[in-house]
């Protein structure tokens, strides 16, 4: 029975170790919309709900270049502070994922899908409160996020608000 016993845990073992061995990650991404988003962007004022915003991002490698991370942080002309981080990867078909953490906790972790095509990013998704779609263009130094997404508002009614921010490369 003891013999018996060891063959089976070995069968298991064995094979995935060897197996272990052979594993690698994947090569690096390299891909014009992930390289070209690389560096610190100043954002132009912009509006959203109500106030003036201004916004600052950095967007780098992790992870062995398998994920953007994109650290931003935002300040309103009413002294609101906004900051998020958010991980973005995609798979062999360009298909992307996003998920964004920010200040507002748990509440405000949002998940986001899509697709690469060339410069472009389109990408749609959002949280347990706020529903968003858009598309990002990356050339040279210039980055432009146009998107739509719908909340509640401050009488409980959706409200669907359609923007344009502008990036400039520092």
């Amino acid at each position: 029975m003891k013999t018996l016993f060891s063959i089976f845990i070995l069968s298991f073992l064995l094979p995935s170790g060897i197996f272990a061995q052979d594993m690698q990650p994947p090569p690096p991404i390299d891909n014009e919309y992930f390289n070209n988003s690389i560096g610190d962007w100043v954002a132009d004022e912009y509006e959203m709900m109500g106030m003036k915003w201004t916004e600052e991002t950095n967007v780098s490698w992790a992870l062995g270049k398998q994920f953007l991370v994109i650290t931003a942080k935002s300040k309103s002309d009413q002294g609101m502070i906004y900051e998020s981080v958010g991980y973005m990867t995609m798979d062999k078909d360009k298909n992307t994922k996003l998920i964004f953490f920010d200040n507002w906790g748990y509440e405000g972790i949002s998940e986001f899908t899509g697709k690469i095509d060339g410069n472009i990013s389109t990408m749609e998704g959002g949280n347990n409160w706020m529903k968003s779609k858009g598309k990002m263009t990356v050339e040279n130094d210039l980055m432009v996020n146009e998107m739509s997404f719908t909340m509640p508002g401050a009488d409980g009614k959706e409200v669907t608000q359609d923007m344009k921010v502008v990036y400039k490369k520092k």
